[in-house]
C-alpha cells in the first residue's frame, strides 16, 4: 500500500508539474506576418519577459486563410486563445456568441477605454454596446509623392493638391507612355481587393454618400457612389495615369515607386518604412488622400485587434496578455519597429510619431477618419463591391449599372442573415 502511494503522490505531483505548464502558456492564431513580422516577435517575447506567460504563436500570412482556420477552430469548439487580425472579421465571432466581452475586465484593471482609445478607433470593437477585442495598432491609406520627380517636370514639390480633380491633371502631366507601353505612371492605385475598396470609400464618403442607411439596406450605388467609381475609372481608361495591372508582382526593390516609375501612390502607412528601407535617398512627401472638388476629406480607419474566446483554454493569460496591449510602452515599441500608428492616444501622442514630419498628416487624419462597415458578412461584401470596380475598370462598364448590381447582390447576402 505505501508502495502504491508513492507511486500515486509522484503521479499527483507530475500532474501538477504539467498543469502549471499548461497555464503558463497561451496560443495565439494571428496575421502578424511580413512587414509586421519583427515587432510581432517582439511582442511576444517581451511579453513572456514581463509575466513569465510563454506565447504559442502561430502566424498566418493569408487573412482569409487565418479567418478559415479560426472559423473551424470555433466551428468544432476548440478555438485558440487569442485571435488578431483586422478589425472587420470580429463581428462575425461576436455574432456568433463565441467572443468574451472586456468591459467588466477593463473595470478590475482601472482603465476606461472611453478615455485611452479614440472614438473612431474603438467604435470598431464595439458591438450592441460592448467592447471585444482591443485595438493594438491601425492602418490608413496615405498618399506618397517623388519630389525630385515634381522638380524634373517643373512642379512644386512642397504643394501638393488639396482635390482629386487637381491631383490627376497633375499625374497627367507625370505619366509617360511610349508607344502604347506605360513607361511611369502619374498615379499609381495597387491593386487589390482592401486596396481599391478604400480608394472607394475615400471618395464615396468625400462625395458625401455611404455604404449603408440607417435600416442597413446598401446605398453605395447612389449618385455619390457613381461619381466615386466613375473619377476611379476615368484614373485608368479616360486619363490613362496607370493600367490596372501596373506593379503587380514586384517586390522590395523592384517595386515601380521605388525604381523611380510611379511618381504617385496611395498605399498604407507602412509603404513609408518600406521607401526608408529601399529608397534612402529618395526626397518624398507624405499626405492624407485628397478631396473631390466640393466634397470633404475621408479615409478608411483599419484597426488590427485582438481578442479572446469564451471557452479560451488559457482564459486568464489571455486576459493577462489582453491588458499587456493596454499598455502605452507596448504599443509604441511595436508601431515603432513595423512603422504603425499605435491605437491608444497616449501612445501616437508619444514624441517618436508626433514630431515625425512624415507620420503627422496620417495622426492628423484622425480628425475625420473611420471605420468601414463592421459586419460579420463585410469580408464577402467587400469581395463583391471589388468585383465591380474591376468590371468598371476592366471592361469600361457603365457604373450605374455594375453598383446597382453588387448594391442588390449585397442586400441578398445581408437578407441570407436575418
Amino acid at each position: 500500500m505505501k508502495l502504491v502511494g508513492k507511486k500515486v503522490l509522484v503521479l499527483l505531483v507530475l500532474l501538477a508539474g504539467v498543469s502549471f505548464l499548461m497555464a503558463s502558456s497561451v496560443e495565439m492564431w494571428h496575421s502578424l506576418m511580413g512587414s509586421k513580422r519583427a515587432a510581432g516577435l517582439w511582442l511576444f517575447e517581451n511579453f513572456t519577459k514581463q509575466t513569465g506567460i510563454q506565447v504559442k504563436e502561430v502566424g498566418i500570412h493569408n487573412i482569409l486563410e487565418w479567418h478559415q482556420k479560426v472559423l473551424s477552430a470555433v466551428a468544432i469548439g476548440n478555438p485558440p486563445d487569442l485571435a488578431g487580425n483586422h478589425y472587420y472579421f470580429l463581428p462575425q465571432y461576436v455574432a456568433a456568441g463565441v467572443v468574451e466581452p472586456l468591459d467588466d475586465y477593463f473595470k478590475e484593471w482601472g482603465i476606461d477605454p472611453e478615455k485611452v482609445f479614440p472614438k473612431a478607433v474603438l467604435e470598431t470593437v464595439k458591438y450592441n454596446g460592448k467592447i471585444y477585442g482591443i485595438p493594438l495598432f491601425f492602418e490608413q491609406r496615405v498618399i506618397l509623392w517623388n519630389k525630385d520627380l515634381f522638380r524634373e517636370e517643373g512642379l512644386d514639390p512642397d504643394n501638393f493638391p488639396e482635390t482629386w480633380e487637381e491631383l490627376i491633371e497633375i499625374a497627367r502631366k507625370l505619366t509617360k507612355w511610349e508607344n502604347g507601353k506605360l513607361i511611369r505612371s502619374g498615379l499609381w492605385l495597387p491593386k487589390s481587393t482592401e486596396s481599391w475598396v478604400n480608394v472607394f470609400s475615400i471618395l464615396l464618403w468625400g462625395y458625401g454618400g455611404d455604404f449603408f442607411d440607417e435600416n442597413g439596406k446598401a446605398i453605395f450605388n447612389s449618385e455619390a457612389g457613381v461619381k466615386a467609381l466613375t473619377l476611379i475609372r476615368d484614373m485608368f481608361n479616360k486619363y490613362k495615369l496607370s493600367t490596372p495591372e501596373f506593379g503587380q508582382g514586384t517586390k522590395g526593390a523592384t517595386n515601380p515607386y521605388i525604381t523611380r516609375q510611379a511618381v504617385i501612390v496611395l498605399g498604407a502607412i507602412a509603404f513609408i518604412q518600406f521607401v526608408k528601407d529601399y529608397a534612402p535617398d529618395m526626397d518624398f512627401g507624405v499626405t492624407f488622400p485628397p478631396k473631390p472638388k466640393g466634397g470633404k476629406f475621408a479615409l478608411p480607419l483599419d484597426p488590427f485587434v485582438i481578442f479572446t474566446f469564451k471557452n479560451a483554454r488559457h482564459k486568464k493569460e489571455a486576459l493577462e496578455f489582453l491588458r499587456y496591449l493596454c499598455q502605452k510602452e507596448t504599443q509604441v515599441q511595436f508601431a515603432k519597429q513595423c512603422s504603425r500608428l499605435p491605437a491608444l492616444i497616449a501612445a501616437f501622442n508619444d514624441p517618436v510619431f508626433k514630431e515625425d514630419p512624415l507620420l503627422m498628416k496620417p495622426v492628423e487624419s484622425l480628425n475625420f477618419a473611420k471605420p468601414l462597415p463592421a459586419l460579420p458578412q463585410w469580408p464577402e461584401i467587400q469581395d463583391t463591391i471589388f468585383a465591380a470596380i474591376s468590371k468598371v475598370i476592366h471592361e469600361n462598364s457603365d457604373p450605374k449599372k455594375a453598383l446597382d448590381e453588387a448594391a442588390k447582390k449585397v442586400n441578398e447576402i445581408l437578407a441570407k442573415e436575418r
